[in-house]
């Protein structure tokens, strides 16, 4: 079941993004050749009008082919019965610049929107999450006094017998009880309980992923790691929250602007999580947190078996993830062609189709080197093995 619950999600979201490359090159008079579900050998096709519909072996992806995508030599008119000029006019690399850019976007685009849909149609039907008094235990550090306190979604309702509305009044007053031991009135399945945890003078520090900043040595950058504390408790807090909900002809529209505004600061988040992979890459430290397909499929499975709203919640922020990888400027990506038209416009002349295609291939190449060590990371993570050969030795030995 976990399998074929990856295989629904993995193919939706392939299926939206090609399904946007698709309807824009469509809308644009653009010949599509092929519109592949699932990677080849193709099992079945069917050509309807000018555009084969293909299912394929490896139902883990999709494609769309185009005419002229590759810039190959438009020749092909008897094959096609259309003149030389016709096939010029319809194949990609001929179009404008600001037509190739809306096909290659697209993609993204749906993507995106899919995320957005998603997110709206979730919280048109449980609610809107609404800030009210209140202060709740979102977060745990391990080891710290809260750990053995406090349980996730506790709502705090008095430190000390003060009564606390507002994360600032939680802290207020837990700073100012720093090297004691503070007492806790918490609410804990409908029942109030009482609690006692220890508020730290002095919090261990972390160092998190490095960062670049300018320094006085001759290379004028530098990687540091930031220093951050768990705090006095090692507790995570925020303000409580309350699903709203409104009258049913109100509820779509609120919950699309709401849905909006989470698919924005979801893709906000991924953006900078991309900023520090990559320093930590520049910087020579390879992240041991990273996820590659096997990681996605674990937590595809523990998050559908919490329900179906936080499945949901999980695919809206995949679609928004995929279509912010996507645009990254590397080639094979839709980014790395982006990027090719964006130079074309920059320099005023096509660059060659050879040095685009293969540029394109080696991109591919190194992706799929990348997928291949994130995937042997996820396995040897899963399995708790030290290395790959040894988990190919308790694999012989079974």
């Amino acid at each position: 079941m976990t399998f074929l619950i990856f295989l629904g999600v993995l193919s939706l979201l392939v299926f939206v993004h090609e399904a946007g490359h698709f309807l824009v090159a469509k809308k644009a008079g653009i010949r599509v050749e092929e519109f592949g579900f699932g990677i080849p050998p193709r099992i079945i096709g069917k050509k309807i009008g000018e555009t084969i519909y293909s299912l394929n072996l490896l139902p883990i992806g999709g494609f769309v082919r185009l005419l002229g995508e590759d810039r190959e030599e438009v020749s092909e008119s008897d094959r096609l019965g259309l003149t030389r000029e016709e096939l010029k006019k319809r194949a990609f690399f001929t179009q404008p610049k600001r037509i190739r850019i809306a096909v290659v976007v697209s993609g993204v685009i749906m993507n995106f929107l899919l995320g957005v849909v998603l997110f709206s149609g979730l919280y048109t039907a449980i609610g809107i999450p609404t800030a009210a008094d209140g202060v709740q235990i979102v977060e745990l550090f391990k080891d710290s006094p809260a750990a053995s306190a406090f349980e996730l979604g506790d709502e705090v309702v008095s430190v000390e017998g003060t009564a606390v509305q507002t994360p600032q009044e939680f802290q207020d007053l837990v700073q100012g009880k720093s090297g004691q031991e503070v007492g806790f009135e918490v609410l804990r399945g409908g029942a109030l309980t009482i609690i006692t945890a220890l508020a730290r003078s002095e919090p261990p520090v972390h160092y998190g992923a490095p960062t670049l900043q300018l320094s006085d040595d001759k290379r004028g950058i530098a990687c540091v790691r930031p220093a951050n504390q768990e705090g006095a408790l090692g507790v995570v807090i925020s303000s409580k929250t309350e699903m709203m909900h409104y009258p049913i002809w109100q509820m779509p529209f609120r919950a699309a602007g709401f849905g909006l505004k989470v698919a924005y600061g979801w893709g906000s988040n991924i953006i900078r999580g991309l900023g520090g992979l990559l320093t930590q890459l520049v910087c020579g430290s390879v992240p041991q947190d990273i996820g590659g397909p096997v990681e996605i499929a674990f937590l595809i499975s523990e998050v559908s078996k919490t329900g179906f709203a936080p499945l949901i919640n999980l695919v809206a922020v995949l679609s928004i993830n995929l279509a912010i990888v996507n645009l990254l400027p590397i080639p094979a990506l839709d980014g790395g062609r982006l990027l090719f038209i964006m130079m074309e416009a920059v320099i005023g002349r096509t660059i060659s189709p050879r040095a685009e295609r293969l540029t394109h291939a080696v991109g591919m190449a190194l992706l799929l080197a990348l997928m291949f060590a994130i995937t042997v990371q996820d396995i040897l993570r899963r399995s708790g093995a030290e290395s790959l050969g040894a988990l190919v030795e308790r694999v012989v030995r079974m």
